[in-house]
């Protein structure tokens, strides 16, 4: 078996005594020596020194929290950009002073082996708010990483209040902005129907009654192409008579109640 592929087995990071399991001492410095890894300190490896879990691992911890989800690509709602890690009960610092730490200190006995997807999901429930939470809970979900035991786990692990939201929480989820505009409309009391497909029009982010509203973000519908088609399937809404409403990045995150208004008015037409 190849280093590399024992190390990615291992969450991108290895002790020693790991290698050691499959490789001689002699073949382990080889490596090293070829750059095919990489010796982060005394007695741990990685595949590089670039990965997120490489910097965790350098400061004598695992990649967990929110570092760990955008590391599996979950959708992320916070301008932290720290490097969260775990320490484990015993843990120190290797790095004492270095502000782009964040640690945190489970009851873990050991500091390097792989936090899961919902490990990590509970730990962020303190590092992110609660619309925050439940966007990362069903991007996780919708990427497949959340088994029902997984995300059962993670309710029971939460506060009552987050629990609650979860009750909300739904697999089909494309994007974020999907998943906070839905909770927002449905804790107005609002019925809002998700990945709804629609005859001529195609599949639709969110419905309530006859308003599609589409969160775009600020990507992939820029292009002359998506354009046109954005444009084919708000007119084939209109000739049925939908409204559609489509949203950006910015009117959810950062204007939202001049959004939720104009929402609200559509709705009520």
């Amino acid at each position: 078996m190849q280093i590399r592929t024992v190390i990615t087995g291992l969450g991108g990071v290895a002790r020693t005594h790991q290698l050691l399991e499959t490789h001689t001492p002699g073949e382990i410095r080889a490596s090293v020596e070829r750059g095919d890894i990489a010796r982060l300190r005394k007695g741990v490896y990685a595949l590089s020194f670039h990965s997120l879990a490489s910097h965790a691992a350098r400061h004598g911890g695992r990649l967990t929290c929110i570092s760990l989800l955008r590391d599996q690509e979950v959708w992320i709602l916070s301008g932290d950009k720290r490097i969260h890690a775990d320490l484990g009960r015993n843990g120190r610092r290797h790095h004492a002073h270095d502000g782009n730490l964040r640690a945190h200190n489970t009851c873990s006995s050991t500091a390097l082996t792989p936090v899961t997807v919902a490990e990590a999901l509970v730990l962020a429930a303190g590092c992110l708010t609660p619309e925050a939470f439940f966007a990362a809970f069903e991007s996780a979900w919708n990427h497949g990483l959340l088994a029902k035991r997984d995300r059962d786990w993670v309710r029971a692990q939460v506060s009552p209040r987050l629990r609650r939201l979860l009750t909300r929480a739904r697999g089909n989820a494309q994007s974020g902005l999907e998943s906070l505009v839905r909770l927002r409309l449905s804790l107005l009391g609002f019925d809002v129907r998700s990945q709804v497909q629609i005859p001529t029009v195609g599949h639709v982010d969110a419905l309530i009654d006859k308003v599609i509203i589409e969160t775009d973000g600020d990507k992939g519908h820029a292009d002359p192409k998506s354009r046109r088609e954005d444009l084919r399937r708000d007119r084939a809404a209109a000739a049925l008579g939908f409204q559609t409403i489509r949203l950006t990045y910015a009117m959810v995150v950062h204007d939202w109640a001049a959004t939720e208004q104009a929402i609200l008015a559509a709705l009520a037409r």
